[in-house]
């Protein structure tokens, strides 16, 4: 590989990060209209689930443990497989062409979509790794003054993804080729 062709590799390897896409979408979870309603305690569990399908209908969890309440608005927690031991496997599965169900588990209730839907408009993240996985607590609303209290929260997830590097290979010797391109015309014209 001569000179050039290397500089130009090492571009477009460093540029990965920068072709990176971020996927987001609010999930609103009430448990107001729960058959039998509870109060919140001060914390509760929020968790993401990824529900594969088709079965045997394994499913993984992200941010396992993680207990939030009012003061955590505006918080953002982030996994990635050095962060979460359970990243590695839900990346897979965001990733393995099967339609899986993306869900948020709040307290006593959840909210979740098929993976399609979550990654729409340009459906399943083929060809793409996930890098990271976030999720922000957007809002917190309590009202305990009636019978059954009003209890509601925005959760923001977010799923960031870059280009494998074997779909980069692919572009490399392309790029490669129209700089080729370009010299040629400049010594022709």
């Amino acid at each position: 590989m001569n000179r050039t062709a290397a500089v130009i590799a090492l571009v477009v390897l460093t540029a990965v990060p920068a072709l990176a896409t971020t996927y987001s979408h609010t999930y609103e979870l009430d448990i107001t209209n729960l058959e039998n309603p509870m109060y919140p305690p001060d914390l509760v569990d929020l968790d993401l689930y990824v529900n594969e399908f088709p079965p045997p209908n394994m499913s993984a969890r992200l941010f396992d443990a993680l207990q939030v309440g009012a003061h955590n608005v505006g918080t953002t927690w982030i996994a990635t497989s050095s962060t979460d031991p359970a990243f590695s496997g839900v990346a897979v599965w965001l990733t393995d062409l099967n339609d899986d169900f993306l869900s948020v588990e709040l307290w006593l209730t959840s909210e979740g979509m098929d993976e399609s839907i979550f990654f729409a408009p340009d459906g399943l993240p083929t060809g793409k790794t996930v890098q990271e996985i976030r999720l922000t607590l957007d809002s917190w609303y309590e009202d305990n003054s009636g019978p059954n209290g009003i209890w509601t929260a925005n959760v923001t997830v977010d799923v960031v993804t870059t280009p494998e590097p074997a779909t980069m290979a692919t572009l490399l010797p392309g790029i490669l080729l129209m700089r080729r391109r370009r010299e040629l015309r400049r010594r022709i014209g």
